[in-house]
């Protein structure tokens, strides 16, 4: 697992409590395609998610981009482009 997807893997696990832990390469492909909506996540719980992400990267996350968020990849991507650019 890659460290972006092991990262959010511990945010998202402390919100989610029906996350598995992905293991392999295909769980990791797997993980990264769950869908916001899948994991019950309130409004609280997803703004939350944001700010644990923004400072565990140390990174700001777009409000936009946020918002048409739809799976823990569209996160993982968000993280490597705004850590590249840094």
């Amino acid at each position: 697992m890659n460290e972006t997807a092991k990262a959010l893997y511990e945010i998202l696990s402390d919100y989610a409590a029906n996350l598995v832990e992905p293991s392999s390469g295909v769980a990791t492909a797997a993980f990264l395609k769950t869908h916001l909506e899948d994991l019950s996540l309130d409004s609280l719980d997803v703004l939350e998610v944001v700010m644990a992400i923004e400072n565990r990267f140390e990174i700001a996350l777009d409000e936009d981009e946020v918002a048409m968020t739809k799976v823990v990849g569209d996160f993982a991507v968000m993280v490597d482009r705004l850590s590249a650019a840094a």
